[in-house]
């Protein structure tokens, strides 16, 4: 209904009966609404809808390392910290892992992951829409392009969670087999224990590598340093420090010689006069004092460079020690390390393996329920949108106030029009009592809708015709053809150039109520112009058609305005097309507020 025919009321107990009678009149709707829904959700849930299946696996973290550590100090123990953690469950899914587990579960040859394998009609619609979006074929993938994409499509179907403060990670996948699901996630987590293990591995020999480098160049400099040790020994002529003991006792030995040979020669020369005897000793005095001073220069510098070299050796010997400390400390770790190689154990270990999956998909009962509640939903809107978008005459007594008097039911689900006719027979009776049983009568019918289809004029015409002579005229320019029977009805037209001449129409007027007792002009396709000519002012009764539930009430108005304001003849509306069980739902589902005068 429009606007302008409702007013607003505050809510009653009535508006609360008629919202339910609109939505019990609308049960069938919202019936078929919830069985149409139904069944796109049930053919969605048992024949579109893939079942899926989980299935999880549970990793512990070994947060302490183990003893096997003290070997090398280059692999830290785990790391706890919250970030590592989210680190480790990146890493459960990473490339590297999926990729072995593609290749260990042959997921190449699976067409669940490996889409290419079946180019079903889905994925040749995606294929039709990309290229009808981009202009260009799809590019066939390389073996390297498929591996990518299958990892890609892997990493869909798992998925790694960290339960909060623990060192347990719970690897889920999902798959349309419930053994394949269990075999994704143990396959996750045998990778990704294997990654570590490898890594450990790759350390270790990274651990021998260095090692072995490390004790080969101590080596080689402990045999160089022996080598200066032994040079240094053979050139000062010393093993122990005895040689330079014997080498001071005799520059000891020599400084005494001297001295006592310098007394003796300083004594003799105080003498004045010396003997021959005197004279030579003192002679071989000086000698032999020229022979010590000699002999202790000698010696002195002898015992200056065997110190030096010594010290030289000495220095040597410990770098020497030094470099074989360190030489049998490497030597050792590093046959610690390649005894102990491929006894560390991983970060992490399998805890719980996946089992079977089960189910993990929507249940299909419930995607019914909700296609059903939807179904529902969309009914129950489908009712209201209904409802609020009737305009229109939807009740008899909403013209009261316009015409006075109950609107004539015309038409509805009968077809077949009588004399008899229910119909009829009000319509006649109404025309009766408006005219007040004049012998001739002239009534003009016109249509408040040019749209109309019901022809009021020419059953009306047919049903005078049984008793009396009646005159059909059409101001339209067409005529219908009648049956043979109806010998008292005659049909004529009036020409375009007639319809807004006065005089034309008066004269016209009055050799129609002389041919005929009873008058019908239909008016219905008649110009707007019409309405204000003397004619309409002429009539003995005037009938608006109006259809029912379709005829917008601010055009009811205008027309009968229009005719009212030319003329005083009764006015009676005739609603036709009528429902009338319709009608009575919508006396029950809307409130009948008659519209302004």
């Amino acid at each position: 209904m429009l606007a302008s025919q409702q007013t607003t009321t505050p809510a009653s107990p009535h508006d609360l009966w008629r919202m339910a009678y609109v939505f019990w009149f609308g049960k069938w709707l919202i019936l078929a609404s919830v069985i149409f829904c139904s069944g796109l959700g049930g053919f969605y849930a048992f024949y579109v809808n893939e079942a899926r299946y989980a299935a999880s696996a549970t990793l512990r973290l070994n947060a302490q390392p183990t003893d096997l550590r003290d070997v090398s100090d280059h692999w830290p123990p785990p790391s706890t910290d919250p970030f590592s953690l989210n680190t480790e469950r990146a890493i459960l899914t990473a490339d590297h892992i999926l990729e072995a587990v593609v290749l260990e579960l042959a997921l190449l040859d699976d067409p669940e992951f490996n889409r290419y394998l079946s180019r079903g009609s889905n994925a040749s619609l995606r294929d039709r829409v990309r290229q009808l979006m981009t202009g260009a074929a799809n590019p066939v993938p390389d073996q390297n392009g498929i591996l990518k994409k299958t990892v890609r499509n892997l990493r869909l179907a798992i998925w790694a969670r960290h339960t909060p403060d623990t060192y347990l990670f719970e690897i889920t996948a999902q798959s349309a087999d419930p053994v394949k699901a269990a075999r994704l996630a143990n396959a996750v987590a045998d990778a990704y224990i294997s990654a570590q293990r490898t890594a450990h591995d790759m350390a270790m020999d990274e651990n021998i590598n260095w090692l072995n480098d490390r004790v080969a160049a101590l080596r080689d400099q402990l045999l160089s340093q022996e080598a200066v040790v032994s040079d240094l020994r053979g050139r000062a002529q010393l093993r122990d420090d005895s040689a330079l003991d014997d080498l001071a006792n005799q520059i000891l030995n020599a400084h005494q010689q001297e001295a006592t040979a310098s007394d003796a020669l300083a004594h003799l020369s105080t003498q004045e006069t010396l003997t021959a005897r005197q004279a030579a000793e003192r002679d071989q005095l000086s000698v032999r004092l020229a022979v010590i001073t000699e002999e202790t220069t000698r010696l002195t510098t002898q015992l200056a460079a065997q110190s030096a070299g010594l010290a030289s050796l000495q220095q040597a010997r410990r770098e020497a020690d030094a470099t074989r400390v360190l030489y049998e400390t490497f030597l050792g770790r590093l046959q610690e390390t390649q005894v102990q190689r491929g006894l560390d154990a991983p970060d992490a270990r399998l805890l719980a393996p996946a089992t079977i999956g089960t189910f993990a998909g929507t249940s299909r009962v419930l995607m019914l329920k909700a296609s059903a509640f939807l179904g529902f939903l969309v009914g129950v809107l489908a009712v209201i949108v209904r409802h609020l978008s009737r305009r229109g005459i939807l009740h008899p007594a909403m013209l009261k106030p316009i015409f006075k008097g109950n609107a004539i039911l015309f038409g509805g689900q009968e077809t077949v029009f009588s004399p008899d006719t229910q119909s009829i027979v009000n319509l006649t009776h109404a025309l009766k009592v408006a005219t007040q049983g004049k012998p001739t009568t002239t009534t003009l019918i016109v249509a408040a809708d040019h749209h109309e289809t019901m022809d009021v004029a020419l059953t009306l015409a047919k049903a005078y015709a049984v008793h009396d002579d009646t005159l059909l005229v059409r101001l339209d320019g067409t005529q219908t053809q009648t049956n043979e029977t109806d010998h008292r009805l005659s049909q004529i037209n009036v020409p375009t150039t007639d319809l807004l001449n006065a005089e034309a129409l008066a004269r016209h007027l009055k050799h129609w109520q002389q041919m005929s007792s009873h008058v019908f002009i239909d008016a219905s396709a008649a110009p707007a112009e019409f309405m204000s000519t003397p004619l309409v002012s002429k009539v003995d009764a005037s009938l608006i058609v109006i259809a029912w539930a379709a005829t917008p009430m601010a055009m009811i108005m205008d027309r009968a305005k229009a005719l009212k304001h030319e003329s005083d003849a009764p006015l009676l509306p005739v609603l036709t097309g009528v429902n009338r069980r319709k009608m009575r739902q919508f006396s029950l589902s809307y409130p009948v507020t008659p519209a302004p005068t």
